[in-house]
């Protein structure tokens, strides 16, 4: 069975075929698998977000209480909507983001610096082979940067053998790419116009077709 979800553009389904993008964008009910195996999937992943959101929130309490003339803040799960941010108005994007870390020189003073965190899972022999940031991820990652208007997002990649993750620096913290915005911009395009329309894009066959 499918289910109704808000309409609008999904961060998590820019990447790959677009007509995900233009079935959202029509408000046509979401078809998912539903065997076992890909709910006790998702279960885990939503389990490893919350276990990691709930770790930035103590590390933050932490830090403030050893450390006096700077606060840090962690929040999880900001919402990201067309009566929340200019741009998702422009773009009809629903969609939200893990966390965002915030620094202040005092805890009721302008922000000082801004960290958007997404929390993704691997499997050991994923983990064993990873290099970088997955594209895909980057761009699901950048239309949040676009939105709240942040700089830098730490990808904060979890190993489901070890416990292990990614650290902030190098390539798992990811500056914000005018011209990778840019692109997604123009699929954002495209997909109003099929949306408006009422036509299709060309089909991308993929394992996201059994969520699609």
């Amino acid at each position: 069975d499918g289910h109704l979800r808000k309409r609008g553009i999904h961060a998590s389904e820019v990447t790959g075929c677009l007509r995900r993008v233009v079935y959202s964008l029509r408000g046509e009910p979401k078809v998912e698998e539903t065997s076992s195996f890909w709910r006790k999937k998702f279960q885990h992943g939503h389990a490893i977000h919350d276990m990691l959101q709930r770790d930035f929130e103590n590390m933050a309490r932490a830090t403030n209480l050893m450390k006096e003339g700077w606060h840090l803040e962690f929040h999880r799960e900001f919402p990201i909507a067309p009566e929340y941010h200019p741009l998702a108005h422009r773009w009809d994007i629903q969609s939200h983001l893990d966390g965002i870390f915030t620094i202040r020189e005092q805890w009721d003073a302008p922000a000082k610096f801004r960290v958007l965190v997404e929390i993704k899972s691997k499997a050991p022999d994923g983990w064993a082979s990873m290099k970088d940031v997955e594209q895909a991820h980057k761009e699901q990652a950048h239309i949040y940067m676009a939105c709240f208007d942040v700089p830098l997002c730490w990808f904060v990649y979890y190993n489901k053998g070890n416990e292990a993750i990614t650290p902030s620096k190098g390539n798992y913290l990811v500056r914000f790419d005018p011209e990778l915005w840019a692109k997604l911009e123009e699929r954002f395009m495209k997909a109003h116009e099929h949306a408006e329309e009422n036509t299709l894009p060309p089909r991308e066959e993929g394992v996201t077709c059994s969520f699609c």
